[in-house]
């Protein structure tokens, strides 16, 4: 049975005004589709350019596009011989010439395919160009080959899409990322797993006429583990010159997750990195000797206070930044450092641009290249501006505490609870007489030294220290020194403890106070002779002169004395309660200056009564004197009533005798400021001379009297001193003012109640 003549069916595709635009192959018989691989309906024949794709520079096809548009409008048929490859046939070998005739067909045409007759050897010239195609077709089948077993064996995914996104070309590994077999690709959609991604990457690679990269990160497409790093190439493909429009778009995926990996191990590691010199308050720099530049590790323009980028990357813009007196010993460092074998390290001062200056710290390592030559340097620049001061202050502190220690003679000491040994400071050589070999770390040592009869109650003491939860101790007992001599010494300590309150250290100071307790033996020596003086004061000088002051009363009293004895009688009184005076004087005066304070009987007590029972007496005393009281407020308060008669007979007694006779002496009671009392004497006249006014208060010193010009009281002149010495006892305070236009004021300020203080009264030396 004679064979069919393979034989293809294409029909008119025309626009929506009709006119005809190009052909699609709707059919093709067997005979055909053994001849013609790969050819498949509903697609554009790639035998014939139409007039729009040539225009756009596209190939011309085997066959006329207007005579096959002619064959469909008037029916005339259209022939071509063409030169096909025979199926199964390889490359350069089995090819034959076929006739190609359109015949209309509908709104189409039938292409049948004939053998041709084979060429005839006579025809030399046709030979041998089809000798020379030959060699070409099997130099680009070789070609072909390589090309195909590249795709094949790429682990890249490679492939090729229309305009429509439909695979023309598919390597095994695209194939696998599909889900899909390397067959089943060809002339299919993109799946659907990779759509979402890939479709905008083309449609983007098309619209821009060139490549599109992107870099994803899916976990899993269509169940097919593909998860990781990739990286995505859209471009388009078949232009034929530029503005030209492509003919599809080529796809390239990599998996690039090993590089992603390693590229994200390198940035936490300079996140690390980062961190780490930011904690540590530093930055990190490399120079390299065959760019003469230096790299900076990020934010090092602030770390040097500057704006960013006003580093740079030069070593005279860094030196910039170093201060001027330290320029040169940097530049010395640094030409140091390239010849150095090992890590170095300088510090050096650098002046912000706002003026401050911070002190840095650089350590640095140069590497050398096979010739010994320095090819880079690398390093890090610390602030140790707090650290510097920090350790400034720390030797000043260590400086003063010895000097301090040295001053007073103290001996550190300093216990550690883990190990037993305990430190002892320098000053125990000046102290103890031990030299530094002569003297034990532990605490046998010490308990050695300790005077035996001290050496169970100090060591007990210190025991119960550490068990238990106080954190001071406190005791004296006498230590031995060098020479064999006890003294007696203070030892005073604190413990150091954790977190959970366990104790660590005890550190602790020992003093000398062998001489103090010398002094405080003389003290109370003292003490002692002060009261038997007191005791001599108070009664055995006033029992004689009592005697005295009573036979002159009874003598006065006897009935025809004559009036010569009389007025011996009456002298020998006055004086005799004079010389009372003076030792009531001197004994408050001892009070004060040795047994610390005049003493007092405190009790509720009204001013006013007191007040106006000094001014009588005294007003009996100076007849002829006019005394003015003004009493204002109450005058209630606690203080010893005595006492304040005592100190008001003083001020009113020196107001009436340092003022003329005619002049009037005010007493004043009332309130101050503070919720204090006032007690004021004023008295007219010449005022206290301004030499004498600092000292006014001072035992032994007198003010002119008035009474005989240009003479002194007959008194001892502790009168003030006493009302300063009872004022203060109060808790209260004393003071004057004198002028020639205002005459002389006294003003004593007293609390409430002398048991409470006023924190605001002035004690007036």
């Amino acid at each position: 049975m004679e064979r069919a003549a393979p034989c293809l069916h294409f029909e008119a595709v025309r626009s929506e005004d009709g006119l005809l635009r190009d052909f699609a192959g709707t059919h093709l018989n067997a005979a055909a589709e053994a001849l013609v691989r790969d050819f498949r309906l509903g697609r554009l024949h790639p035998l014939w350019s139409t007039p729009e794709a040539a225009e756009r520079g596209a190939p011309p096809g085997l066959l006329d596009f207007h005579a096959l548009a002619r064959v469909v409008d008037t029916g005339e048929p259209y022939s071509r011989d063409l030169r096909l490859r025979a199926p199964g046939s390889g490359a350069g070998s089995g090819d034959a010439w076929y006739r190609a005739t359109a015949v209309k067909h509908e709104d189409g045409f039938a292409l049948w395919l004939a053998a041709a007759p084979p060429v005839r050897e006579t025809e030399g010239a046709l030979l041998e160009a089809l000798a020379e195609e030959r060699e070409a077709r099997k130099a680009a089948e070789g070609a072909l080959q390589v090309y195909d077993a590249l795709l094949a064996d790429a682990p890249v995914g490679m492939g090729l899409l229309d305009l429509d996104l439909q695979h023309t070309l598919v390597n095994p590994a695209l194939a696998h990322m599909e889900g899909l077999q390397e067959g089943e690709a060809l002339g299919a959609q993109l799946a659907p797993h990779l759509q979402p991604v890939l479709v905008p990457l083309c449609r983007l690679a098309l619209e821009v006429g060139g490549p599109v990269v992107a870099e994803l990160t899916p976990e899993t497409w269509s169940g097919v583990p593909v998860g990781g790093d990739w990286q995505v190439v859209a471009f388009p493909v078949g232009r034929h010159g530029p503005g030209s429009p492509a003919q599809g778009v080529g796809l390239s995926l990599t998996d690039i997750s090993e590089r992603k990996r390693a590229e994200r191990v390198l940035s936490a590691r300079e996140e690390h990195l980062r961190l780490a010199l930011q904690t540590a308050n530093m930055v990190a720099w490399e120079w390299t000797y065959e760019h003469k530049r230096v790299t900076w590790s990020p934010r090092a323009e602030a770390f040097f206070g500057l704006e960013p980028g006003g580093l740079g990357d030069s070593l005279q813009q860094f030196l910039s930044c170093v201060h001027p007196e330290d320029e040169e010993m940097v530049r010395e460092a640094i030409s140091r450092g390239q010849e150095a074998q090992g890590a170095y390290a300088f510090r050096f001062r650098g002046v912000w641009p706002s003026g401050r200056v911070r002190t840095y710290e650089t350590t640095g390592q140069t590497f050398h290249d096979e010739d010994g030559r320095p090819a880079r340097m690398v390093g890090v620049v610390l602030d140790c501006t707090e650290r510097e001061r920090a350790e400034e202050a720390m030797r000043a502190a260590a400086e003063r505490y010895r000097l301090a220690s040295s001053a007073t003679h103290d001996v550190l000491w300093e216990l550690n609870l883990a190990t037993g040994n305990v430190y002892w400071g320098e000053a125990g050589s000046d102290v103890f007489g031990y030299r530094v070999e002569q003297v034990g770390h532990d605490l046998g040592w010490w308990r050695q030294q300790v005077h035996p009869e001290d050496r169970e109650r100090a060591a007990a003491s210190l025991e119960n220290l550490i068990a238990s939860r106080s954190d001071t101790w406190r005791e004296e007992y006498r230590f031995r020194r060098a020479d064999g001599e006890y003294i007696d010494v203070l030892d005073r300590g604190t413990v150091v403890r954790d977190e959970q309150g366990n104790p660590l250290r005890v550190i602790g100071t020992m003093m000398d106070i062998t001489e103090r307790k010398r002094a405080l033996e003389h003290m109370a020596q003292e003490a002692e002779f002060r009261e038997r003086f007191i005791g001599i004061l108070g009664h055995d000088l006033r029992n004689p002169l009592n005697a005295i002051s009573l036979s002159a009363k009874t003598l006065a009293r006897r009935a025809g004395l004559p009036a010569s004895e009389l007025r011996l009688a009456q002298r020998i009184d006055a004086s005799a309660h004079r010389m009372g005076q003076m030792i009531s004087d001197i004994l408050d005066l001892t009070r004060a200056r040795l047994a610390g304070g005049i003493p007092l009987h405190l009790a509720p007590v009204e001013l006013h009564p007191v007040c106006k029972q000094v001014a009588e007496e005294l007003a009996t005393v100076h007849p002829q004197r006019r005394i003015h009281l003004q009493l204002e407020g109450d005058g209630q308060g606690v203080w010893d009533g005595s006492r304040l008669s005592q100190l008001l007979s003083n001020l009113l007694g020196n107001a009436l005798e340092h003022s003329g006779p005619d002049a009037e002496v005010t007493v004043r009671c009332g309130e101050s400021e503070g919720g204090q009392v006032l007690l004021q004497v004023h008295n007219p006249g010449p005022p206290i001379p301004n030499e004498l006014l600092p000292s006014i208060f001072d035992p032994f010193r007198q003010a002119p009297s008035l009474r005989e010009t240009g003479t002194r009281s007959s008194g001892l002149g502790l009168g003030l001193f006493v009302v300063r010495e009872i004022a203060r006892a109060h808790g209260g305070s004393v003071e004057v003012h004198s002028t020639r236009e205002h005459g002389t004021t006294f003003r004593v300020r007293l609390p409430r109640d002398a048991r409470r203080p006023s924190s605001d009264s002035v004690l007036d030396a």
